[in-house]
């Protein structure tokens, strides 16, 4: 992944994450980025302060989407392959729950 200085359109930094990183969200309040990376099944945590990996986490077939909830510090990532969500506690980054997917119609009206 690429830090890039807003200001000066330079990069300021290379981190290493997954292989094909396909997803990412910010938590503002953490100053902390999440990378979901496809092929792995993981997402990459970020550190905004430092730009280093602190962390891999381990999640369902085929990461993809990830949105953050900065008042609970909560990171959801949708799973492709598997149709699930993997919910992340931000604070100590573990799965917490695994949604897994709707079981009939109904549940998508």
């Amino acid at each position: 992944m690429s830090v890039i200085n807003g200001q000066t359109n330079t990069v300021v930094a290379e981190v290493p994450v997954g292989f094909f990183p396909i997803g990412v969200a910010v938590n503002e309040a953490t100053n902390t980025i999440y990378v979901a990376n496809a092929t792995d099944n993981t997402v990459s945590v970020i550190s905004g302060q430092t730009n280093t990996a602190v962390a891999t986490i381990p999640v369902g077939s085929f990461a993809e989407w990830v949105a953050v909830n900065p008042l609970t510090n909560t990171v959801h990532v949708t799973n492709a392959l598997d149709s699930t969500v993997s919910v992340i506690n931000g604070q100590t980054n573990t799965v917490v729950a695994t949604i897994p997917p709707a079981t009939s119609r109904a549940a998508w009206r």
